[in-house]
């Protein structure tokens, strides 16, 4: 009977070892990329928990990324891709999908809830990224693209999207509308895209079909005064009552505009960190 009951053990555990091997390589086969750096406190939320990232960390599919006020991720995918999430951003990858022997196959499609991204692209050519309101196929290598949303009266919230392409090219879909953008041409080489809404429960943006989405294109010079002209509109809506706020709300405008800046060096200046970071690792 002890011999039995021996066996029944031995089965027991190597069923719960070969339960976790399995899982483990499930969770394996998923993995899209891997952390190459960090700044302050970054998580991957699923549904059922998170867990903070790290250097060395994998990235897996449908996972959220998301960053806190003063945190940022480098993230390099498996197809050699490199992305930079700034602070306050929450990002994830939707579709990931690299075949070597049929680079056709390929696809990768990412999902910019909000904040900003900035993007190196990799080997896969058929990426597109998903961003509330819009849509953007890339055809080029370094691009940025953001979403802001302000509160406005009665929970109504305005939302503005950015996208703009220091080299390559881009297409977008707003609505009904299209669009092209590219490095080539220094007076359409960036977008802003507008549109009024709530947010859902998850903190998402949900747009008011009522309400028509706008579509610009114009030079990177023009986007970023659009960009303060939208930060200032909704400081001035929310905070006329106050001025105590409203002086506090102009010093936090005139910080937003510095890390506007400094994000312009960051995009020139991506690709030798990133280059870095790498030869670090390895």
């Amino acid at each position: 009977m002890k011999n039995v009951a021996n066996i029944r053990k031995v089965f027991l555990l190597t069923g719960v070892f070969l339960l976790f091997w399995f899982n483990d390589t499930i969770a394996a086969d998923n993995s899209v990329g891997i952390v190459i750096a960090t700044q302050g406190k970054v998580y991957a939320e699923v549904a059922g928990g998170k867990r903070l990232l790290q250097r060395s960390n994998k990235i897996f599919l449908h996972e959220i990324i998301s960053t806190q006020d003063n945190s940022s991720i480098q993230i390099r995918l498996n197809d050699n891709s490199v992305l930079s999430l700034k602070p306050n951003t929450k990002y994830s990858i939707k579709e990931f999908n690299l075949d070597k022997k049929d680079p056709k196959n390929s696809n990768y499609v990412g999902g910019l809830v909000s904040g900003v991204l900035i993007s190196l692209s990799g080997d896969i050519s058929n990426h597109s990224l998903k961003i509330p309101v819009a849509s953007i196929t890339i055809r080029g290598t370094l691009y940025e693209s953001g979403f802001i949303t302000k509160s406005r009266d009665e929970g109504e919230v305005a939302a503005l999207g950015y996208t703009s392409v220091p080299k390559g090219e881009l297409h977008l879909s707003v609505g009904d509308q299209k669009g092209d953008i590219t490095s080539a041409d220094p007076s359409r080489n960036a977008s802003i895209y507008t549109a009024i809404g709530n947010l859902d429960s998850s903190g998402g943006f949900q747009p008011n079909l009522d309400v028509p989405v706008t579509l610009d294109i114009m030079s990177e010079k023009d986007m970023r005064e659009k960009i303060d002209e939208f930060e200032a509109m909704s400081e001035e809506e929310e905070d006329d009552v106050d001025m105590d706020e409203v002086e506090a709300n102009d010093e936090d405008a005139s910080s937003e505009e510095v890390d506007i800046e400094s994000d312009d060096d960051s995009v020139e200046d991506l690709v030798k960190e990133v280059e870095e970071e790498i030869e670090e690792e390895e």
